[in-house]
């Protein structure tokens, strides 16, 4: 309810302050604002242009205000409470209250994590400033550019969480139900761990599947899986899993771990939607040439080595 209320004054407060005007910017804040019965001052600095460097590629020097994404995370929220993250058309809010870090997202979303005018906004508590920076890159994943985000502070005195919807997605395609994703995700983490050296082809030097699954906190409830993740629950399940993505078929083969699997004659077919990291289950595949299918080896080698801290 009280997010509900929240909602509600925004709407209004920005369509009195922006009026006929598509977009407002931060800049365009009050400086004093009443909420609940409370006079709220809010103060601002300047933005900071972040990036996610994916090859290690970019010279920060050259683009004067820029920082690598996490170190912009960590600059925005030590002296302030807020810091709005921007990305391509989605603005997101990153938030501190007493001893939490919260993300709220006030798009209204299904519970598929998809933008739906009947859905419900997301709030969502944080571990930690690893977990936020955690949450953007799988956010953005998809592309295969850097990722340029935007920061801005504020300075805010404020008095559903969705879960992660790839287990959701793979607990739907086996059960017709989503609530055994935890069930999901605990199992395809066990395998990795039990098979441990058989998936080490697939980690750099310095990294392997526990220093993995402790660094993206894998085991946690509200951690995106990585293609690794889909990987290993392909051959687990013994069943190919295909993933569609700007008009390409992604397979993640079955028998790509262990030529002898006994692969199911059913795949699991998801669509992924790669701006918020989203899997639909597709229910109905026409049979196309199988130029358009692209294996995931590289791919996912190459995510892995880049994933390393």
């Amino acid at each position: 309810m009280y997010i509900d209320n929240v909602l509600i004054m925004e709407t209004k407060y920005i369509a009195n302050i922006h009026g006929d005007n598509v977009h407002l910017l931060v800049s365009d804040l009050p400086g004093m604002i009443e909420m609940s019965g409370k006079l709220l001052k809010i103060s601002r600095k300047e933005s900071i242009t972040a990036v996610v460097d994916n090859y290690g590629t970019i010279d920060f020097s050259e683009f004067g205000n820029s920082l690598p994404l996490d170190q912009t995370l960590q600059e925005s929220l030590i002296d302030y409470d807020a810091c709005f993250i921007c990305a391509y058309d989605t603005t997101f809010l990153a938030l501190k209250h007493n001893q939490d870090l919260l993300l709220f997202d006030s798009h209204a979303r299904n519970k598929f994590g998809l933008k739906d005018s009947d859905g419900k906004s997301l709030l969502l508590k944080l571990n930690n400033l690893d977990h936020l920076y955690q949450y953007c890159c799988n956010m953005m994943a998809g592309s295969s550019q850097n990722q340029w985000f935007e920061g801005n502070q504020l300075l805010k005195r404020l008095s559903q969480v969705m879960e992660i919807v790839f287990f959701r997605a793979i607990s739907y395609a086996l059960s017709n139900r989503q609530e055994f994703f935890g069930d999901i995700r605990r199992a395809i983490v066990d395998h990795l761990i039990t098979n441990a050296e058989i998936f080490r082809s697939f980690y750099s030097q310095d990294l392997n599947c526990r220093k993995h699954i402790q660094t993206l906190k894998m085991e946690e409830k509200n951690v995106w899986g990585t293609e690794l993740e889909i990987l290993a629950c392909a051959d687990l399940l013994k069943t190919d899993i295909y993933t569609f993505n700007s008009g390409t078929w992604i397979k993640y083969s079955a028998s790509q771990i262990n030529s002898n699997n006994c692969v199911n004659d059913q795949a699991i077919y998801l669509q992924h939607i790669g701006d918020i990291n989203h899997y639909e289950v597709v229910t109905n595949v026409k049979q196309k040439s199988s130029l358009q299918i692209h294996y995931n080896v590289d791919k996912v080698m190459r995510k892995i080595k880049l994933m390393k801290i």
